[in-house]
C-alpha cells in the first residue's frame, strides 16, 4: 500500500517544504537576505526537507540501533510534525515582516527627521 503514514507526513509536509525553498530564493533575489543567510537558511531547510523524504528508512535505521524505544509513527505523531514544520514557516515569515516594517519605520524616521531640520532652517 503507497499510503503508508510516512507517505502521508511527505504529502503534507513537502509542499511546505517547498514553498518556503522557493520564498529563500525570491527573497535572496530581492536583496532581502545575504548570501551568509540564504547558506544557512538552505542548510537547514534541506536537512529538514531529506529528514522529511527518508523519514521511515531514519526511523528504522533509529530503532535498529537502539536509539529509539518507541512504537511506529502514528497518525498523530505525523500531524504534528506537520504542524511544527508549519509553525516554524510561520515564525521565519512573521520575523521577514516584521524586519521589513522596522525598516520602513527607520526610512520613515528619517524622513520625518530631515523634514524637521528643513523647516527649523
Amino acid at each position: 500500500m503507497w499510503l503508508t503514514k510516512y507517505n502521508i507526513l511527505i504529502i503534507l509536509c513537502l509542499p511546505i517544504l517547498l514553498l518556503f525553498l522557493l520564498r529563500i530564493y525570491d527573497n535572496y533575489k530581492r536583496k532581502k537576505i545575504s548570501t551568509r543567510g540564504l547558506i544557512i537558511l538552505l542548510i537547514f531547510w534541506s536537512i529538514l526537507t531529506l529528514g522529511i523524504l527518508f523519514n521511515q528508512q531514519i526511523f528504522n535505521y533509529l530503532e535498529q540501533s537502539n536509539l529509539i524505544s518507541s512504537t511506529p509513527l502514528s497518525l498523530y505523531d505525523t500531524l504534528q510534525i506537520t504542524a511544527i514544520i508549519f509553525l516554524i514557516y510561520v515564525v521565519f515569515r512573521q520575523s521577514y515582516k516584521i524586519e521589513d516594517l522596522q525598516n520602513k519605520l527607520s526610512r520613515l524616521n528619517q524622513e520625518i527627521a530631515l523634514r524637521n531640520t528643513k523647516n527649523k532652517d
